[in-house]
């Protein structure tokens, strides 16, 4: 039985390259067409919508419960984890009518070590036949690395950084200008900058006291005088996990593009995970959002990671003094392990490394122009 044959495929082997042109090139997306925002509508009802979430949990009483109600939950998981870590014991029919007749064991308090982490386990003596002593040769002395005493704090030279308070931090600028002087064609005369601003999404919510003040286009003002003496190098930004995408959709407007993030995972005095309330899932950590713009400067290869697990300090040792809490030291080391040619310079006298909304109690570092914006009382 012979069946029909399916219709050939249609040849896509044009006889003019005019017509390949027509017929294949597909149409560009018209991005003038997409939706318009507007922007300062969107935060304004962002930033009230989160106030109404947290307005709760500003009574201590509250949020005191939900930490409770994590510690609690936290403790169900350890045991639950054990319970499935735990192997069942088979035991035949035997043996468990002999010990439904014998009588029950002493009751005896289990160790602490089995259901904390930390808690230290019994000490249990090793027996002699089973220590081995190994007499160590001289010779191998030699290569053994003798564990140093801590160091003492290093000293830098004034002359090596510059920093200064100010009451506005939009009066930077005008001191920015007077310290690097002239531009350079050949060399920009920043190649980074960090920025910690006090965005207004810090509201009063147990750890700030509700004093920042800052919003997207107030900062925006403030970077766009302060970008324009990059010409090339990076700009790293922390910002709030409700902000990423304004704060990207800013720099991009500076001709900043995105390139990498940060991010600080937060631990608490305890050494416990640190989860504050947030409208969808807790908030652990602290962004650093890293821009680029130009080129032809020297970017290092490293290896740093891309998460930072270090302790938060408490609010009453610096929210008398700033805006926003203390980073981490090693945000600088990852910075000027990035860029090794924005040090300290001898011929410019100076660094090209910026940071705006400096901490008053942070040690000063070489090459760096810090600027710390005053708190009034």
């Amino acid at each position: 039985m012979v069946k029909n044959m399916p219709p050939p495929r249609p040849s896509f082997i044009f006889e003019d390259e005019d017509d390949f042109m027509d017929s294949a090139e597909p149409e560009r997306v018209n991005l003038n067409n997409t939706r318009k925002h507007d922007w300062e509508k969107e935060w304004r009802e962002r930033l009230e919508s989160y106030k109404t979430f947290m307005e709760p949990f500003l009574d201590p009483h509250t949020r005191h419960a939900y930490w409770q109600a994590k510690q609690e939950w936290r403790r169900g998981l350890f045991t639950t984890e054990m319970l499935l870590m735990k192997k069942p014991n088979k035991t035949s029919a035997l043996e468990e009518s002999k010990a439904a007749v014998t009588v029950a064991p002493p009751v005896r308090q289990a160790f602490l070590s089995k259901y904390f982490a930390g808690a230290k386990k019994p000490k249990v003596d090793t027996p002699e036949e089973y220590i081995s002593n190994v007499r160590i040769p001289n010779d191998l002395y030699s290569g053994v690395h003798q564990i140093l005493p801590l160091a003492m704090k290093p000293v830098i030279k004034e002359e090596r950084s510059h920093y200064y308070e100010l009451d506005d931090m939009m009066n930077s600028t005008g001191v920015l200008e007077e310290i690097l002087g002239e531009a350079q064609p050949e060399l920009s005369s920043l190649e980074g900058i960090l920025v910690d601003p006090p965005w207004e999404f810090y509201i009063k919510d147990g750890r700030n006291d509700g004093r920042c003040t800052w919003d997207i286009k107030q900062v925006m003002d403030l970077l766009k005088k302060v970008v324009d003496h990059m010409t090339a190098g990076l700009v790293f930004v922390w910002t709030h996990k409700l902000l990423q995408a304004d704060v990207v959709r800013m720099m991009d407007a500076l001709d900043c593009k995105y390139v990498e993030n940060l991010v600080w995972f937060k631990k608490s005095i305890n050494n416990d995970t640190l989860d504050e309330p947030s409208p969808y899932i807790s908030s652990s950590k602290e962004i650093l959002l890293m821009f680029k713009k130009g080129d032809g400067f020297e970017l290092r290869h490293q290896r740093s990671p891309d998460v930072i697990i270090d302790f938060e300090l408490p609010p009453q040792q610096w929210i008398s003094e700033e805006f926003t809490e203390p980073k981490p030291q090693q945000v600088f080391d990852m910075i000027e392990t990035l860029l090794p040619r924005a040090g300290y310079n001898d011929e410019l006298k100076r660094g090209r490394l910026l940071e705006l909304w400096a901490k008053r109690s942070s040690p000063r570092r070489e090459g760096w122009i810090a600027f710390h914006q005053r708190k009034s009382i």
